[in-house]
């Protein structure tokens, strides 16, 4: 069965431009030079709790927990523009002041009249406080292996792969 002419132009128009990008499951906003949001999906909107009259024509900055945030993201827009595509993870604000991590990626959007930079927001939140926790295990077990005031002795399959002072002061 062969799909007729018509039939293969519905399909290309409906994964291309605006239903590929409003159906989307990632987050994603179009912004210009200067930083303002002229487009934005709904998975966008739903993320950041704003409605699209909210957000649309304003500044990426009331997205972000300070104005110093703000700054200090411009290079990482810099350096998109430019032509690169930039991934980093950023702090981010919704519209009720909850701050959230997240993995942002950009990749730039040349037109004949503009540059702009199409934005993908993945929710990072848990991962990022997970990594804390285990940062912070580690440095509570780096402490007690370092301060207390016995021999510590870190033994993989057989092999001694880590002794504390402690434990070498009580072999002289």
């Amino acid at each position: 069965m062969t799909l007729g002419k018509e039939v293969l132009a519905t399909y290309d128009s409906m994964l291309t431009g605006d239903i590929l990008f409003e159906r989307s499951i990632t987050p994603m906003v179009i912004v210009d030079s200067q930083r303002i949001m002229v487009k934005a999906n709904i998975r966008f909107c739903d993320l950041f709790e704003y409605s699209r009259d909210e957000i649309l024509g304003q500044s990426t900055a009331m997205l972000t927990p300070s104005l110093e945030h703000f700054e200090s993201y411009k290079r990482c827009f810099e350096r998109t523009r430019d032509g690169s595509l930039q991934s980093r993870d950023l702090l981010y604000r919704k519209k009720d002041g909850a701050l959230f991590w997240v993995k942002l990626t950009g990749i730039p959007i040349v037109t004949d009249a503009q540059q702009f930079v199409l934005w993908s927001f993945d929710d990072i939140t848990e991962e990022v406080d997970e990594r804390e926790e285990i940062m912070d295990g580690s440095r509570e077990l780096e402490n007690i292996y370092e301060k207390v005031d016995a021999g510590f002795l870190f033994v993989v399959d057989g092999v001694i792969n880590r002794v504390n002072q402690s434990f070498l002061n009580m072999l002289n």
